[in-house]
């Protein structure tokens, strides 16, 4: 009975790490898409969530081009971007 708890405690403690890492990869790769596109296209408001943010084709593509940059690359991208 003891191990079937530890297991369950342990289960449930990487699926919360699990989680809060997605959610951390998430920020960084909006800060770089909130980055590379107000370089490139118009000034984006801040006061728009993520959600409201991906309905514009451009920004999709940006934030895309970004996560696909974090996966090949993620120590130069989070020097680059999360500084």
């Amino acid at each position: 009975m003891k191990k079937l708890f530890l297991y369950v405690f342990l289960g449930l403690l990487l699926a919360s790490c699990s989680e809060m890492n997605h959610e951390k990869k998430t920020k960084m790769i909006e800060k770089c898409a909130d980055i590379v596109f107000v370089e490139n296209h118009y000034k984006l408001d801040q006061d728009y969530t993520l959600t409201e943010k991906l309905t514009d084709d451009d920004y999709t593509e940006v934030f895309l081009w970004c996560e696909n940059y974090l996966k090949k690359n993620p120590i130069t991208f989070k020097e680059k971007y999360i500084r």
